[in-house]
């Protein structure tokens, strides 16, 4: 039997340049991420369609400088 492994996911929206240009060539400008980890006040994401490429979210006060997001999930 296989286990299937559930991912969170999470929409982004980009606020900076720098996260523009991830946004454009790893995202393929779709919002929608994997959450692969959070540890702490950082959200580790990968891109669906290059799951090898991750960056991350501050989940400070006053947000992140380069990224909005949201949890499409609560059991984060």
């Amino acid at each position: 039997t296989y286990k299937i492994m559930l991912r969170n996911r999470a929409l982004v929206v980009p606020k900076s340049n720098k996260a523009q240009q991830i946004f454009n060539k790893y995202l393929n400008n779709k919002n929608e991420v994997i959450v692969e980890e959070i540890k702490g006040n950082r959200i580790f994401c990968s891109a669906p369609d290059y799951p090898d490429f991750w960056f991350w979210v501050d989940r400070l006060e006053g947000g992140d400088d380069n990224w909005q997001i949201q949890l499409l999930n609560n059991r984060l």
